[in-house]
Order: structure tokens, then C-alpha cells, then sequence
């Protein structure tokens, strides 16, 4: 009765068919053929059917998990049928959501604070520049806000691939106290290579490996 109706365009008979292929009624059930009735359900225009196509791209099934669609589909949903009308769980995953996909995009941040931590140590700063998910990514500078044996306060390091919160690939660390480095980092360490200025004069030019000089 439902795929009749479905075959004639009906979006409520769409719905029907995807909620069979989602729970094994009558037809074996499929995921991929359940996301694929609820997605036609909802451009046909059942606020059900997008919300459901929602739900499957936040959960990956039938498709895979891609939280802006996910956003979109519930959304539009919703808008179909009213918040009024919309059971409130919905809309609390759909804030949820909203909220996943803005801390998943990349932002620009100034003077935020921040502490990086290697396998080797952590150091506490602030960072000024491209920022996702609560960390440097991209391109920006941390500035250290600690002394010890190993920063000074005001050291900064600079790099264009900043990656989950630590320095990637080739990066610049400065320091008034004691000296330059020009290279390449890994996880946050000194790795491949690099040339350090030390302030008594010592260069070290050659390879680095887990923030150690190597050759």
C-alpha cells in the first residue's frame, strides 16, 4: 500500500516505505534503502522524512555521517512541522548538533588561552590565530606565558599548520633569552630539519628528532 502510494509521489506513502525498510516490516530490512525513502520523503515534503534523513546522517546510516546535512535536514524538518510541534528531543539534538558542526569549523581567536602538550612536556600560552574545536589549526602563534627550564616567558611559536593543538611541519620558535629556531616539528617536537641560533652563539644546523638534536 505504501510503495503504491510512494510510486505516485505521495510523501506520506515515501515515509511509509523508508519506516518499513527501517524496521524489517514486510521487506528485509536495509539502511541504505531506509535513508534513501526517508530522504525522498522529505523532499516531497513530510517534515518526518527529513527529520529522519537528519537522524541518518547524524548516525551514518545508510550514508555517511555528516553533521552539516544532519543539521540541514532536521532543520527543515522542523520547519515543516513547527517547533510547537516538534517532540522537544528533536530539538534538543538538533541544538546539539548546531553546536558540533560551529565547534567544527575553523575560527580565528586572539589571545586565547591555551596549553599545548607533547608526548615530552605541556607549556601554557596564549594563541592568536586560526582555532577549531577548541585548538590551534591552521595557521597562528602561541606566545608562552610560564618560566622554566625550558620556555621563558614571551618565547612564541609560529607555524602555518598548527594540527589538534600542536605545531606541525615547518615552524619558527623565538625567544629573547635564548635564541631562534627555523625548521620542522612534529607533534608539537622539534623534528627533521631545522638550524637553532642559540644566544651564546652555538648553532646547531641539521636534523632534530622528538625535540632533540640528532645530526
Amino acid at each position: 500500500m505504501y510503495k503504491e502510494a510512494a510510486d505516485l509521489g505521495n510523501a506520506s506513502g515515501m515515509y511509509g516505505v523508508a519506516l518499513s525498510y527501517k524496521n524489517g516490516r514486510g521487506v528485509e530490512q536495509s539502511d541504505n534503502k531506509a535513508f534513501e525513502w526517508f530522504l525522498k520523503a522529505g523532499k516531497a515534503g513530510s517534515g518526518a522524512g527529513c527529520i529522519e534523513a537528519g537522524y541518518c546522517y547524524n548516525e551514518g546510516k545508510g550514508t555517511k555521517r555528516d553533521v552539516e546535512q544532519a543539521v540541514y535536514w532536521i532543520q527543515k524538518g522542523v520547519d515543516i512541522q513547527t517547533p510547537e510541534n516538534t517532540n522537544p528531543q528533536i530539538l534538543t539534538r538538533l541544538d546539539e548538533l548546531k553546536a558540533e558542526l560551529n565547534a567544527s569549523k575553523v575560527t580565528t581567536v586572539t589571545n586565547e588561552p591555551f596549553t599545548m602538550k607533547t608526548s615530552k612536556f605541556s607549556v601554557k600560552g596564549t594563541y592568536t590565530g586560526e582555532w577549531k574545536d577548541g585548538k590551534p589549526n591552521g595557521e597562528g602563534t602561541m606566545t608562552m606565558s610560564q618560566d622554566d627550564d625550558r620556555w621563558n616567558k614571551g618565547d612564541t611559536l609560529w607555524s602555518k599548520s598548527w594540527s589538534n593543538g600542536l605545531i606541525e611541519g615547518y615552524g619558527q620558535w623565538r625567544s629573547a633569552k635564548d635564541g631562534a629556531y627555523d625548521g620542522n616539528f612534529s607533534k608539537g617536537l622539534k623534528s627533521g630539519y631545522g638550524k637553532m641560533w642559540f644566544s651564546d652563539g652555538t648553532v646547531y644546523d641539521g636534523q632534530w628528532s622528538g625535540g632533540d638534536f640528532a645530526g
